[in-house]
């Protein structure tokens, strides 16, 4: 027996699916059995994370007859409520638990696979564990390029971090024109990049970036970086190649094949289980699209953003962004429809904490995803992470 998908449900028993209409309407199937054995429709799994959520009436019957009862679905939009998950503490570099830590610039963020929460706090990264305790797991408040454990290094401004599933960080050093990697123990080393400002490719350490925003790594454990002051995106092997993916290196707004399509300010990235990337091209208003062959089009543009910022992707090919000026998470599905998650949208300028648009952020700049679904935002006015949870 077969299972049939619909809308984040696996239905057995081989039912003919109607597909759910928009607005939560009721969906009939049509049992296509030759047997004359009554039967059912049942849920086999529910949607993860912030797809619809579904409930299912059954109905019984005899299997090719005109008489079956109705076997419908009703799908309801999930809500996403939005809480603090740690920051707010007068010292803005203080450690501790939840509100007794402080943050005192945080731009980027990322989520280990056991669950850590890594945060670009300026020229420091803070480690946030699933209980909401902060440390400090390297650098510190004085800008600087120096390799080292924990707090010995140094980077200057810290603007792009990603994981690999050994746990490693992967920092895009912004003034340093830099790659960075930090070791779970917090051991710093320099990845790729001189550190002379440049668009040069080749071995790591010949190659040069000029203002780095951004790191995604994709299934072979490829790094891709979003080279912002060069209007490229980069790529590194894993034998430390560095090469250019996309991008003429002038700014624009044209789609097309590695050199002939062109970005504005890129000020994140992320991949999904295709690899394909997704760039947030802020001053087109944009979110573009890249094919491992770099190809490159719009995927969702103009309406509905005003300066989109971080990105972060669920297992269903949803991309969820940080709409900055809009104040607001917008989710976008693989289809290109655009909706507000959550925040009630721009001119309150403060934090507030509930459900979907009765939340407010101040200026959500970055997010990532756990592997549960909870999404994580750095909400840089407030100098707080929030953490958006699925209702």
């Amino acid at each position: 027996m077969s299972n049939l998908t619909v809308t984040g449900l696996v239905l057995t028993d081989g039912a003919e699916i109607v597909p759910v209409p928009a607005g939560g309407t009721n969906v009939t199937f049509q049992n296509k059995l030759n047997s004359g054995a009554s039967y059912s429709v049942t849920i086999a799994k529910q949607p993860a994370g912030f797809t619809d959520i579904c409930t299912l009436s059954n109905g019984s019957g005899t299997a090719g007859s005109s008489n079956i009862s109705a076997i419908s679905v009703r799908c309801q939009p999930a809500q996403a409520a939005v809480s603090t998950f740690a920051g707010g503490a007068p010292d803005h570099t203080s450690n501790g638990a939840g509100s007794a830590a402080g943050f005192r610039a945080p731009t980027k963020i990322t989520v280990d696979v056991a669950g850590n929460v890594y945060v670009a706090d300026t020229h420091s990264i803070r480690k946030i564990t699933s209980q909401g305790l902060v440390t400090t797991l390297a650098g510190g408040l004085i800008a600087g390029n120096a390799d080292g454990v924990g707090t010995a290094a140094s980077f200057d401004y810290i603007f792009g971090l990603a994981t690999d599933v050994s746990g490693n960080v992967y920092v895009a050093d912004y003034f340093n024109n830099k790659i960075r990697k930090v070791s779970p123990a917090g051991v710093v080393t320099t990845f790729a990049g001189s550190g002379v400002q440049g668009k040069s490719d080749g071995p790591a350490a010949v190659a040069s970036f000029f203002g780095p925003t951004s790191i995604a790594i994709d299934s072979h454990g490829t790094i891709y970086v979003s080279d912002s002051q060069n209007g490229l995106i980069r790529k590194i092997t894993s034998e430390g190649v560095v090469s250019s993916l996309a991008g003429s290196g002038h700014f624009g707004n044209v789609d097309g094949t590695g050199t002939s399509a062109s970005f504005g300010s890129t000020l994140s990235i992320a991949i999904d289980k295709s690899d394909y990337l997704y760039v947030s091209d802020e001053d087109n208003n944009s979110i573009r699209k890249i094919t491992p062959t770099g190809v490159v089009t719009t995927f969702s543009a103009l309406i509905g953003f005003d300066h989109p910022g971080g990105l972060t992707l669920d297992v269903d090919g949803n991309l969820f962004v940080a709409d900055i000026m809009n104040q607001q998470i917008k989710k976008v599905t693989p289809a290109g429809l655009v909706s507000t998650l959550a925040g009630r949208g721009p001119g309150l300028n403060t934090d507030v904490d509930g459900i979907g648009i009765a939340a407010n952020f101040y200026l959500p700049v970055d997010i990532s995803r756990d592997t549960s679904g909870t999404l994580y935002v750095v909400d840089a006015g407030a100098n707080l992470i929030r953490k958006i949870t699925a209702q």
